[in-house]
């Protein structure tokens, strides 16, 4: 009489086939918990409002008592920082400027313009293409921040929207 030394050992082998489906569902796990994962990764609230790096915490509020879409002077009065975006037709765009701690914001002036040409002065009343602004201007552990929204009401022309901020 043969006898095996360990006989349960025989009873738990698996056939060949079954290796390949074992390896879908390892694929099919490793999908879903990747699926999962990536959206866990929101994009950062800093990103969304326009900012090309983190500002760190908010601080406080700033108390609005400069001109936005003011009219340009022709001069520059300390220094200016520009932003520029592209509003589509009808839709709304955040730009972030990031200014040093302890800036002075002096003016914001806006500017239009259509199929890249140089940009239009756009002011509250008067404007290429009805655009609306909006402003928050914050203080933040880096910096002060400014968020301009601008919405492009024209139905059917996009806008290329441009921000010099007048800053000391």
């Amino acid at each position: 009489m043969v006898t095996r030394p360990f006989p349960a050992v025989a009873e738990f082998k698996t056939p060949r086939t079954h290796w390949s489906l074992r390896l879908v569902l390892f694929l099919v796990a490793v999908g879903v918990a990747v699926l999962s994962a990536s959206q866990l990764l929101v994009t950062p609230w800093w990103k969304q409002a326009g900012f090309a790096s983190d500002p760190g915490n908010f601080v406080a509020k700033n108390h609005v008592g400069y001109a936005v879409c003011a009219p340009w002077s022709g001069k520059s009065i300390g220094r200016v920082a520009e932003a520029s975006t592209s509003a589509p037709p009808g839709r709304t765009v955040d730009v972030g400027v990031l200014l040093p701690p302890g800036a002075e914001v002096l003016s914001i002036t806006c500017g239009v313009s259509l199929n890249g040409a140089h940009p239009a002065v756009c002011l509250p009343d008067r404007c290429i293409i009805p655009l609306a602004v909006t402003l928050d201007d914050d203080t933040y552990k880096h910096g002060r921040g400014l968020v301009l929204t601008a919405r492009n009401k024209s139905p059917n022309l996009p806008a290329d929207v441009t921000f010099r901020i007048a800053w000391r």
